[in-house]
């Protein structure tokens, strides 16, 4: 039987029902640089991950629509900063000691989204190479005009997949602290994280709820499959799937 050679899938769907056309066209744009990714965005690893785009095209009016407003924003002479500051939630009350809040940094210049920091815990499940990869696959996504949606699934393997370093359940817990809810099966352990845009004072009624599913395939094992919905943008990463051509059957 040929030897099973790991694919990386990513899927990604964002819904753009109520987005306005020059914003629509905008997100076009920022698609098309996407796909040409060397050109137009740098990538740092600096306490975390810096995506600098050499070339902005959204505005922070933008990123409101989209995003909402963020938690608090800092405004300096050069720039003006965003964070979005997502806190963990819990089934009960709070059970762990130490803070798994993850923030969002979003730097504007004269108005345009010059660059988005992730914190260091998101090298973890986004390492440099996926997030790259994964910023392609948006580059390349599918635009339904009539749906107004952008959806992409794309696969990488071999010299693309052999970059990615698949976090462990351990290293997954370290990282985001104990989660949500736990799911045993005779297939899979499931971990469900639950977080809430924490709002700004002037809109405390404003809730934006998000979840991370992550499956493993025994306790303590490597990720196989991650879903999310993040601010209404679905993702799904699959780190299990073999190539159809090579699932052949045993000759015996």
């Amino acid at each position: 039987m040929p030897a099973k050679r790991t694919i990386i899938c990513v899927g990604l769907l964002l819904i753009l029902a109520l987005t306005p056309g020059c914003l629509y066209l905008r997100l076009l744009k920022v698609k098309k640089q996407l796909a040409d990714f060397d050109r137009y965005v740098q990538v740092k690893e600096d306490q975390g991950i810096k995506l600098i785009f050499l070339k902005p095209v959204l505005y922070s009016g933008d990123i409101q629509t989209l995003l909402g407003p963020p938690t608090s924003s800092k405004k300096t002479p050069e720039s003006e900063r965003w964070t979005f500051l997502f806190e963990k939630k819990y089934a009960v009350r709070k059970n762990e000691k130490g803070n798994f809040d993850v923030s969002l940094d979003m730097i504007f210049k004269d108005d345009l989204l010059s660059e988005i920091q992730l914190p260091e815990r998101f090298l973890v499940i986004l390492p440099k190479p996926f997030l790259v990869l994964l910023c392609k696959t948006m580059g390349n996504a599918e635009i339904n005009m009539g749906r107004q949606s952008v959806k992409g699934t794309f696969k990488y393997r071999e010299k693309e997949a052999s970059q990615i370093q698949v976090p462990t359940q351990d290293e997954l817990l370290k990282s985001l602290g104990k989660s949500f809810a736990v799911n045993e099966s005779d297939v899979n352990l499931n971990l469900h994280y639950r977080y809430q845009l924490k709002p700004t004072k002037a809109n405390p009624e404003y809730v934006v709820l998000s979840w991370v599913d992550f499956a493993f395939r025994e306790k303590g094992g490597r990720l196989l499959k991650a879903e999310a919905n993040l601010c209404g943008i679905e993702l799904f990463m699959d780190f299990s799937a073999d190539s159809a051509d090579d699932k052949k059957p045993d000759n015996k």
